[in-house]
């Protein structure tokens, strides 16, 4: 999902859902990226989640993700990271 950037239009940001008996940290996941995919395609911020918000037709609603945005996520440029 696309969120509100300070340097450029959007920066990236994953919402996740790890498989059930599966821990996932946040750093881990962006690592694996890093290894896989072109710089501007891994995400800056990730949060981990229980559940997705889906719509009557089993979609995800992408609106109410860029509406909570990047607060409280997983920075991967965040000085402790």
């Amino acid at each position: 999902i696309g969120v509100p950037s300070e340097l450029t239009e959007e920066d990236v940001m994953a919402w996740v859902v790890p498989r059930p008996g599966q821990p996932l940290r946040a750093d881990e996941l962006a690592a694996w990226c890093g290894g896989r995919m072109a710089g501007f395609m891994v995400p800056r911020f990730v949060r981990i989640v229980d559940e997705l918000p889906k719509t009557p037709t089993d979609k995800v609603e992408k609106t109410r993700l860029r509406e909570q945005g990047a607060a409280g996520a997983w920075d991967r440029e965040a000085p402790s990271h």
